[in-house]
C-alpha cells in the first residue's frame, strides 16, 4: 500500500525556517533583545544541551514519542541559536580579515551547501561502505565543494554575488587617476577651510532638552558611538517627595535606581550623511526601550525617532540644545 504524503508537514517546515528569519530581523531591530541574548546565552546553552539529551533518549527508544521529538527539536534548535549568537557577541569583538571573510560568505555558503550535500550523497549512498565511513566522506566532500564553489565561482564575479545577495566587489582606484597622499591632504585641508565655521559645531554632543523640556539629557561620545544620560529633571521627586526611581523598569532588580543620572540613549553610530543610527532609547516613564536614530536640524535642534521594529512604526520628537531657546526665538522673530 502506497503511503500518503502529508503536505501540511512541508508547510510547517517552511514556517519553522521563516520563524528563524523573523526572529533574526527582530533581533537586529531591537537592541533590548540583543542585550537579552547576550545576558542569557549560558542558560540557553544549558537548556539546549538538556533538550539534546532528551532527543538522544528518544532516538534510543527510551523516551520514544513524536511529541518528545518535535518539542525537543524545537527547544534545542532555538536555544542553540540564542547561545551561538550570545557567544559571538561576547568573543567575536574584534574585526579582522578572517571575520570579514566569514561574515560575507555566511549566506552564500548556506545557499550552496544543500547542493554540495545532495550531489556527492547521490553517489556515495550506492557504495558498499559503512554508514560511518559514508558520513565522514560526505562531510569532507560537501564542505570542500561548498567552499571551492564559493571561492572560485561566486566571490570573484559580479553576477553570482548579486544572485546570492552579496554586495558588489569594491573597484580599486586606478593608480593614474588616484590622488597622492600629499595632494589628498592638501585638498581635504582646503575643503575644511572652505566649510562654514558653524559646521564644526554641528554635532549632537552636548546638553539637550528632551521634548517638552521635562528633562535634560547630556549626549556624549562613548567610544565610537553616542550615548546620553539624564542630568536634570523638571520634577525630580515622586508623589512622596522621594527621588524619582526607575520603578517601571521590566527588570525588578533595576527599579530602585534613580532616574537622575540614568543612561537613556545607547549605541548610536554615525553615518556619512550626518545621521546617527542603530541606537536605543529607554523611556523611564513607561519602562519601554525603543530602537532609535537621530538627525540634526541645524545646530540647535535634534530630531530623534524612536520606533519598534522598523522606523515606519514610530514617532519623531524634537530636542532643543540647552541655551539655544532664546537664540532660536530671536532668529524666528527676524
Amino acid at each position: 500500500m502506497q503511503a500518503t504524503r502529508r503536505p501540511d508537514i512541508d508547510w510547517l517546515r517552511v514556517l519553522a525556517v521563516y520563524l528563524y528569519l523573523v526572529a533574526g530581523f527582530l533581533l537586529a531591530c531591537h537592541p533590548m533583545l540583543e542585550r537579552l541574548v547576550q545576558r542569557e546565552w549560558k542558560r540557553s546553552l544549558a537548556v539546549g544541551l538538556g533538550a539534546t539529551a532528551v532527543l538522544l533518549l528518544a532516538l534510543l527508544g527510551i523516551a520514544a514519542s513524536p511529541a518528545v521529538l518535535l518539542i525537543g527539536s524545537a527547544v534545542a534548535g532555538w536555544c542553540f541559536v540564542v547561545a551561538l549568537v550570545g557567544l559571538a557577541h561576547q568573543f567575536l569583538t574584534t574585526s579582522g580579515p578572517a571575520l570579514r571573510y566569514l561574515s560575507e560568505s555566511a549566506f552564500p555558503v548556506y545557499v550552496l551547501h544543500q547542493a554540495a550535500i545532495v550531489l556527492p550523497g547521490y553517489f556515495l549512498i550506492r557504495l558498499p561502505l559503512g554508514i560511518g565511513t559514508k558520513f565522514v566522506l560526505l562531510l569532507i566532500l560537501s564542505v570542500s565543494l561548498t567552499l571551492a564553489v564559493y571561492r572560485w565561482l561566486v566571490q570573484p564575479f559580479t553576477l553570482p554575488r548579486f544572485l546570492l545577495g552579496m554586495k558588489p566587489n569594491a573597484c580599486p582606484l586606478r593608480r593614474r587617476g588616484a590622488l597622492s597622499a600629499s595632494a589628498a591632504a592638501v585638498l581635504l585641508a582646503a575643503v575644511g577651510l572652505a566649510l562654514p565655521a558653524r559646521s564644526a559645531a554641528a554635532t549632537p554632543v552636548g546638553l539637550w532638552y528632551a521634548e517638552g523640556g521635562a528633562a535634560q539629557v547630556a549626549i556624549e561620545a562613548c567610544g565610537n558611538e553616542l550615548c546620553g544620560r539624564v542630568v536634570w529633571l523638571g520634577s525630580p521627586f515622586d508623589e512622596e517627595g522621594c527621588d524619582l526611581r526607575d520603578r517601571h523598569n521590566p527588570d525588578p532588580t533595576l527599579r530602585s535606581r534613580r532616574v537622575m543620572g540614568l543612561e537613556v540613549l545607547q549605541g548610536l553610530k554615525p553615518l556619512p550623511n550626518g545621521s546617527w543610527v542603530s541606537g536605543s532609547i529607554y523611556d523611564p516613564t513607561t519602562g519601554n526601550t525603543y530602537a532609535c536614530h537621530l538627525t540634526l536640524d541645524g545646530d540647535d535642534r535634534l530630531r530623534l525617532r524612536g520606533y519598534l521594529g522598523i522606523p515606519l512604526l514610530g514617532r519623531t520628537t524634537t530636542w532643543t540644545r540647552v541655551g539655544a531657546g532664546n537664540r532660536m526665538c530671536r532668529e524666528d522673530d527676524r
